[in-house]
């Protein structure tokens, strides 16, 4: 997917993207230091403004791709082994 791809086709893919996100935390371990590139861009109008995100880990070409911020942050406490009871 390239990045134009990603932002388009996050409209409705919110679930897709998660799934992405969760596979790909289950099949990396917990480092005691992970870095990303962070990409963050607006997408709609007026009141309808919401936030996209990406992040990369330096090295690899695939980002992986957030349909809101909250998508993003469930990801990194995941990551980081914080995860909150809901």
């Amino acid at each position: 997917m390239n990045e134009q791809e990603g932002k388009d086709g996050l409209a409705g893919e919110a679930s897709e993207v998660s799934q992405t996100s969760e596979v790909w935390a289950e099949e990396h371990p917990r480092p005691d230091y992970i870095s990303y590139l962070l990409r963050l861009w607006r997408v709609g109008h007026g009141r309808e403004v919401h936030w996209r995100a990406s992040l990369q880990r330096p090295g690899t070409a695939e980002p992986l791709w957030f349909a809101d911020l909250e998508d993003m942050f469930e990801f990194l406490r995941a990551e980081t082994g914080k995860v909150e009871s809901g």
